[in-house]
């Protein structure tokens, strides 16, 4: 690929170093695939929560929360 001349140099440096660190992080994300698989396989052979592991809510605490109060950000349409 030809690039046209007038393309600024700091450009093409930047454009570079983004191409490198892109790189860089796939390979060290390929590098960690194998340390990674263990460790999930560790994750799923250990003990795991069951929902009985955990108490019941009231029906109270199932309501749906109370809206927030509208903030002067809101009035004012920022947000």
């Amino acid at each position: 690929m030809t690039l046209p001349p007038n393309v600024p140099a700091a450009f093409l440096a930047a454009a570079h170093k983004f191409a490198t660190d892109i790189q860089a992080s796939f390979a060290s994300t390929l590098a960690a695939q194998p340390e990674a698989d263990a460790l999930l396989a560790k994750i799923i052979s250990g003990p795991l929560f069951k929902g009985s592991d955990f108490p019941v809510p009231t029906p109270a605490e199932r309501e749906a929360p109370e809206p927030a109060a509208p903030s002067s950000q809101s009035e004012l349409g920022l947000q």
